[in-house]
């Protein structure tokens, strides 16, 4: 016949068992944890850059369009040397935003619809240079 086990025995038993398990939760919250950083430092190194810089390229493009229309619009000898200043500056800030948003990595499709953005706005430029 069978001895019955003792209380310490049984209360031990319970206690590492409990332990075990804080373990074994432990472990499984930290894997799940460093799954959520993963997917932090993407949205931190990627797509907050990539959505600034974009925005920064949206707001020069606009900018530059609107100075070339200020430029149309003036009279002939009015501010055309600040307005050349302007669009100059303007020319560069948008090179330099471009070339930022080059160095941040993007998947295919991104690279695709920047790459067509990228020969438009070269395109734009040729038409509105002559």
């Amino acid at each position: 016949m069978r001895q019955p086990r003792s209380i310490r025995f049984q209360l031990s038993s319970v206690f590492v068992l409990f332990f075990l398990l804080v373990i074994v939760l432990g472990l499984f919250s930290i894997s799940w944890l460093r799954e959520f950083n993963k997917v932090s430092t993407s949205i931190v190194e990627v797509w907050l850059s990539s959505t600034r810089i974009l925005g920064d390229l949206n707001n020069f493009t606009s900018d530059f369009r609107a100075a070339e229309g200020r430029d149309v619009l003036s009279s002939a000898g009015s501010g055309s040397g600040a307005s050349e200043d302007t669009l100059a500056l303007l020319d560069r800030s948008i090179a330099q935003a471009q070339h930022s948003y080059e160095l941040v990595g993007h998947d295919p499709a991104e690279a695709a619809l920047y790459a067509q953005f990228k020969d438009k706005w070269r395109d734009y430029r040729s038409i509105a240079g002559e």
